[in-house]
């Protein structure tokens, strides 16, 4: 008699929805998506962060919390706004995710944020 195997334990999947975004220099604020796939019957938190990679911290709203899907939850969102700061570059922004909790694994852990640069721009 063959044995029957057993189920695979199913887990949330929790990460950014897009490895990349981009923002425009003191255009409206971007909305960061953080998804959740997989098991939805329990709760799971993640905490979220940005650090400066090329931009500075004067060039944009930094953010960083912690975010709690329900039962049910597929998606929790936070916004950054990027300002104009003289520099004729587009800047990146680092968002990263920790401290995951509940039955969930990481899915894009971080993203990258691209600033892109109006000041060079020629009107």
């Amino acid at each position: 008699m063959t044995p029957t195997p057993s189920p695979s334990p199913t887990v949330a999947v929790v990460g950014f929805s897009s490895a990349t975004y981009t923002a425009i220099e003191a255009g409206a604020p971007v909305t960061i998506t953080i998804s959740r796939t997989g098991d939805l019957d329990s709760d799971v938190a993640v905490s979220y962060r940005t650090s400066s990679t090329t931009a500075s911290a004067r060039d944009y709203t930094g953010a960083n919390g912690t975010v709690v899907f329900s039962p049910g939850e597929t998606a929790k969102t936070f916004t950054i706004q990027a300002f104009r700061d003289g520099d004729q570059q587009d800047e990146t922004i680092d968002l990263t995710l920790s401290d995951l909790t509940g039955n969930a694994v990481f899915g894009h852990e971080t993203a990258v944020l691209t600033v892109m640069d109006i000041d060079g721009v020629v009107h």
